[in-house]
Formats: structure tokens, sequence, C-alpha cells
């Protein structure tokens, strides 16, 4: 006797079945993509030094790879439903890789922020197929050890990327990074050519260029205005940002209510189930993020240890992620969601409120026990969240679905991140803290993880409120 499909599922198989290996694979590009981002950021104080490229140039680095990897997530997912997710898994893997060279290749530092434009374009293809290809592949009952295993990825790429970045720029400069991620792209994109499942598109879908141009406008005005407007309200790119994003955000909305068929689907645009299960996996993701940014600060800055020493610190909670990500998914077959996606929220919460409150002030190995509760809590949080969010959503829109997940779900690390960040560097040298038990340096880190804090209350309301009360 099998359990009833999903809610909002046909009751019909998978078009093909996934087997271990492609899920191998798609887990080893994940990981070369979450280990390649840790990575980069290591290289940028070896990239300035070459250029001469100021403080506030030298973020372009960053910002020239989040802004592709933010718009690009939807649009590969509704190209997904229309073509297929393999032809796009495997376009994406091939511009990464081609992109990686040129970053290690560059003679300048403009080359350099145009080759990260198209490594983003490039690497957003990796998570956005891999989950449109699970969704498409698995039985809803199955689907939690994919899920997991994707989840085992990001905590090995979180694990490694920092010290393995560490050991290569120490050893072999700032290109060693990006050409080690060339190398692995080579070694893979053949693999994902032989075994990732061909999962085929919808027929009678058209592009809706209008729609794709508005949301790329709004989401990359908000990314520049999130990137420039809290450590500098009056910055006349940030500005310029917000007047992109808000008419482009309002054009968006128009062509969701006109389009014959709508880049976004009025289908998920009208499902508050899928919107409230992706704010959550927003909160999951800004938390964790703004605690990783922030712990490394706090061992180089409090406690004097070097790069390398604050990555083997961040070193067990990143096993953490990697371990109850793969004991969500398997809870989630036997026991459904919601008890993952409250519980984990609930550890989230707890680990990002004793930050504020007392742990900025213990040694480096108390504030790496600290960010395994928080690592635990992520993992459980986040592999649940993605089968949760998707499975709210006709399996026709897969690829979309997973793509305007991935999209909040980034944005999330996005924002706190910056909150965090301005708040950090608008409270350095405050002798009083929000936080009375602590005052100088160590009252700012306390004060910027507020956010993180306020960001994991809001996911558990959101994962009491909206989390499905059955399996799925």
């Amino acid at each position: 006797m099998t359990a009833p499909p999903p809610a909002g599922r046909p009751a019909t198989s998978p078009v093909t079945t996934l087997r271990w290996p492609a899920l191998v694979v798609m887990c080893a590009t994940i990981f070369g993509s979450v280990t390649q981002a840790s990575m980069s950021s290591l290289a940028l104080p070896d990239i300035q030094k070459d250029f001469g490229v100021a403080p506030d140039d030298l973020s372009w680095v960053v910002t020239a790879y989040l802004i592709p990897f933010a718009t690009g997530t939807v649009i590969y997912g509704r190209l997904a439903d229309m073509f297929g997710s393999k032809r796009m898994y495997i376009f994406g893997m091939v511009v990464f890789t081609a992109a990686s060279f040129l970053v290690a290749a560059a003679d300048s530092f403009g080359l350099i922020v145009a080759a990260r434009v198209l490594q983003g374009a490039g690497g957003t293809a990796v998570p956005a197929m891999s989950l449109a290809t699970i969704i498409r592949t698995t039985a809803p009952l199955d689907r939690g050890r994919a899920m997991g295993a994707t989840v085992l990825a990001v905590g090995l790429g979180f694990a490694t990327g920092p010290i393995l970045g560490g050991l290569l720029v120490d050893a072999a400069g700032w290109r060693a990074p990006f050409l080690a991620t060339g190398v692995l792209g080579i070694l893979l994109t053949p693999v994902a050519m032989a075994l990732v499942p061909r999962v085929p598109g919808v027929g009678g879908q058209r592009f809706d260029f209008a729609g794709a141009v508005f949301c790329s406008a709004a989401v990359t005005g908000a990314v520049i205005a999130i990137n420039r407007l809290p450590a500098h309200p009056s910055d006349l790119l940030g500005l310029g940002g917000v007047a992109v994003a808000l008419p482009a955000a309002a054009l968006l909305v128009w062509r969701v209510r006109t389009a014959a068929q709508p880049f976004i689907n009025r289908e998920i645009a009208a499902n508050a189930r899928f919107w409230g299960l992706s704010a959550l996996g927003f909160a999951a993701q800004g938390s964790h993020f703004a605690v990783i940014v922030l712990i490394p600060l706090i061992l180089v800055r409090l406690h004097g240890v070097s790069t390398v020493e604050a990555g083997l610190y961040l070193l067990p909670g990143a096993i953490a992620i990697a371990a109850f990500g793969m004991i969500g998914g398997v809870l989630l077959n036997r026991l459904g969601s919601r008890l993952l996606l409250v519980g984990g929220s609930l550890i989230l919460f707890a680990g990002c409120f004793l930050g504020h409150v007392v742990a900025v002030g213990w040694a480096p190995v108390g504030i790496a026990a600290l960010y395994v509760v928080v690592a635990a809590g992520y993992g459980l949080v986040q592999a649940a969240v993605i089968s949760a969010a998707t499975g709210a959503l006709p399996e026709r829109l897969a690829g979309v679905g997973s793509g305007t997940f991935n999209l909040v779900f980034f944005l999330g690390g996005a924002v706190t991140v910056a909150l965090s960040g301005a708040i950090l560097r608008r409270r350095q040298g405050v002798t009083e803290g929000w936080n009375p038990l602590f005052s100088g340096d160590a009252s700012a880190f306390s004060d910027a993880m507020l956010v993180a804090v306020g960001v994991t209350l809001v996911g558990a309301l959101l994962a009491w409120r909206f989390a499905p009360r059955r399996l799925r």
C-alpha cells in the first residue's frame, strides 16, 4: 500500500528514476560551487594588492558574481520547464567552468569582474537544476534522502572551502582557487552529461522575455541596494539600485497579472504556502550566513587567530550541517517536514540568541561549539524546507518553482550579511552595547548578531504557520 501523493502533485510516477551515480555527480557539482564561493573570498586581499583596487571597488568581485547568480536561478528554472533541466544544467556547468579559467587568466581588475559575471550566470544553474531534476525524478517519499544528500554536499563545501582556499592562495596566489574550480568543472561536465537523467520539458509554453527583464532588473537593483545602502545610506549607486528595483518590481507584478504565460506563473504567485516556506528558507539562509560571517571576524579580531585557524574552528559546524542534513533527509520520510522545520528553526533561534546574549565573549572552542548548534538547526531546516516548498506546487512547475525558491533563499544571505555588517561597522568603538553584558568590540559583535536572532524568530513563526501537517 502506498501513500497518496502530496496536495498539488499528480498521482503519477516520475518521468525517469534518479540513480545514485547521477545523484553523486549532482552533489559533487553543488560541492564545487559552494567550495568555490567560499574559496574566492580568501583571494580578495591578494587581488587588491596586485591591481591596486580601492576597498569599495573590491566588493565588485563578489557583487558581480551575486547579481547573475540571483537573477539566473529563476530564468534557468523557467527554461528548464520548457526545454528540460539537463540541457540547462550542462549549459550552466560549461559556462561556469569556462568563466573560472577566464578569472584565473585575467590581467586586469575589469576582466576579473566581467568573468565573475559569467561565472555567476553559469554557477546559478547548478543548485536550481539539481533541485528541479530531483523533484522530477524521485517519488515524494524517496525525495528526503536525495535532498539530504544535497545538504551534505553544501555542508562539506562549507567545511572544506575556507581551508582549501587558504592553502591554495598561500601556495600559488589568488588565481589558484579559480583554476582549481575550472579543473573540477572539466572533470565533472562529461560525467554529468553521461549520468544525469534527461527530464523533458512541458510543451506549449512560451518564454516571457518582458517578465524576465523586469525580474532581472528588480533583483539586480535590490542586490546592489542591499550591498551598498546599509553601510552608506546616501550612496548614489545604492540609491540608483532602489530607483531601478521598485518600478521593475511593479512592472513584474503587472506582467504576472496580465500576461498569458507570465515569467512567474500565476499559480506560484498565488500560492501562500509556497511563499511562506520560501520565506522560511530566506530566514534560515540569512541567519546562517550572518553567523558564518561574524564568527570568523570574532575569532580573528577578538582572539587573534589566523584565517586558516578560524576555518578549522568552523569545521565541526560544517560537518554538523552535513550530518544533520542527512539525518533530516531520512527522518523526513518517517516524520514529515513539520517537526524538522519547527524543531530546526527553534534550534537555530536558540543558537543565535545564545550568541547575542553571552557566547560572543566565550573562548574560541566555545564559539565553535555554538556554531555546531546553529549548524545543526540549519541542516535540519535545509533537509525539509526545499521539499516542502516545492511540494506545494504542481510538478510541471518544478523548474521555475525551485528557481524562485533559490532566489528567495539566496536573498536571505545577501540581506542579513549586509545588515549585520552595517551594524558591526557603525557600532565599532562604542563602549556600551545594546546587550549590557558586553562592552567594547565584543558589544559590536553582540549587536550585529541581533540580525540573526530576528530572522530566526520570524523563521520559527513561519515554520509553525506554513509547515505541512502531513508527509511531504
